[in-house]
């Protein structure tokens, strides 16, 4: 059999007219060819390597809360960090009121009572309106998880705290 292009250019086996002799297969052997050439057929390879997934795409750090065996711990941490970001929250909106209350000290008691009132009351919309608040709230949602499990699982057992697992009638989850 021999391989040879038809008309219509596919290439197909055919039988061969001449007769070969079958001295290779007959004694089992074999022609190793070795080329050698000036230019290559395919472009050489980059002496660069590929870059490496975390080279192109930059790796997420992920901030983990460095838990303490005391949940209570963690808790005081954490109120304390809310306490401290409400308050940079707080000076960062009313700082040009605060500064000017402090120079301007004209007004009366009743009027910087009323001007505290009204900025507490802005803050807190401010606050609640820009998801600042529920942010605050999911990142001490475990800590306090942690804290009603420790308390409530020794004397009642895990079943028997309200709020523990997610539920639409637990307010603790909403």
């Amino acid at each position: 059999m021999v391989k040879k292009a038809g008309e219509d250019g596919v290439e197909k086996y055919v039988q061969s007219e001449e007769p070969f002799d079958n001295i290779f297969e007959a004694q089992r052997s074999y022609i190793y060819i070795k080329l050698t050439m000036s230019d290559s057929v395919t472009p050489p390879s980059s002496q660069n390597p590929e870059p490496l997934p975390q080279d192109v795409v930059p790796v997420k750090q992920f901030i983990r809360w460095p838990f303490s065996k005391d949940p209570t711990d963690d808790f005081k941490k954490q109120i304390a960090l809310a306490v401290e970001s409400l308050a940079k929250e707080y000076y960062n909106l009313f700082a040009t009121e605060l500064q000017e209350e402090q120079q301007n000290r004209e007004k009366s008691e009743k009027q910087r009572q009323e001007a505290f009132e009204e900025r507490k009351k802005e803050f807190l919309y401010e606050v609640n309106t820009t998801g600042k608040y529920h942010i605050m709230k999911e990142k001490m949602k475990k800590t306090i998880v942690r804290i009603v499990k420790e308390h409530f699982g020794k004397q009642a057992g895990e079943a028997g705290v309200k709020g523990i697992y997610k539920d639409e009638r637990d307010h603790f989850y909403s």
